[in-house]
């Protein structure tokens, strides 16, 4: 190799060292600031949403090493959620959270993921993924096959404490959200997934909502509660509080034509 040859190749290889360092040194800037718990960014399908996304996967170094996994879009707004969950398991402070939010933003500018096929599988766990799709078909037979018990909103036939629901067919409620969409009562839903309404239940109840709106089944515009509340009776001015579903289909077994409402 002559002289200026090797110079040339002595050049690429440091450079190629300052960068190979410079990369390294911007990754090790990357310290995880949650001292109990290892931190793993995914990313993949989610069906709440149309493009690819994030989710944080939150893994306990201590005694189980049990793990949770959540959106990363929804870390700060479900934040006091999270934390208590996390807390169950694991142990974090509020201020480490705060700053896991951080850290997570900057795994994905700089690109530190894994690529999954589905983050919900990640989230939810395959046979919790089944089971929840189970109670969802439930779910969806019980309306159709008895629409007596959920009568729409403009035949203002809702009774409080008979109806297992109503169905959300005026404008109003339709540009606010959704067609084919179906409030349903807790007192119903306990009823689908076999359970007597108490504390301890309540707990499983949860569980069933959280896990069919992360599967694009329910409808949630609150920021608190998985319930919305509306006039079931046009003509009454009372709002009630309601579990909202998504039946797709739902507007064949009524025989009523889809259209969108307009302002």
């Amino acid at each position: 190799m002559t002289l200026q040859r090797k110079k040339q190749f002595g050049v690429i290889e440091t450079q190629k060292t300052l960068t190979e360092t410079r990369s390294t040194e911007k990754h090790k800037e990357l310290v995880n600031p949650a001292e109990h718990f290892d931190i793993k960014l995914l990313y993949g399908r989610h069906p709440a949403y149309s493009k690819s996304t994030y989710a944080v996967q939150f893994t306990s170094r201590l005694e189980g090493r049990d793990s949770s996994c959540y959106l990363e879009v929804e870390l700060r707004e479900k934040f006091e959620e999270h934390l208590k969950e996390l807390c169950v398991f694991g142990e974090i402070s509020r201020t480490e959270l705060l700053k896991v939010a951080d850290y997570v933003k900057q795994l994905k500018i700089q690109g530190v993921f894994e690529r999954v096929p589905d983050l919900l599988q990640a989230i939810e766990g395959q046979a919790d993924i089944s089971e929840s799709q189970e109670l969802y078909d439930l779910a969806v037979e019980s309306i159709v096959e008895d629409l007596a018990a959920y009568p729409t909103v403009t035949s203002d036939h809702y009774r409080h404490g008979v109806s297992s629901g109503v169905i959300l067919d005026s404008d109003p409620l339709r540009r606010r959200f959704g067609s084919e969409v179906v409030g349903i009562t807790t007192e119903s839903v306990y009823e689908i997934i076999g359970l007597e309404p108490s504390p301890q239940n309540k707990v499983r109840l949860q569980e069933v909502i959280k896990a069919w709106y992360s599967m694009g089944y329910i409808i949630k515009r609150s920021k608190d509660r998985w319930q919305e509340a509306f006039r079931p009776n046009e003509s009454i001015k009372d709002a009630k509080r309601f579990y909202l579903l998504k039946v797709e289909g739902l507007n064949e077994h009524l025989n009523v034509e889809e259209s969108v409402p307009t302002e």
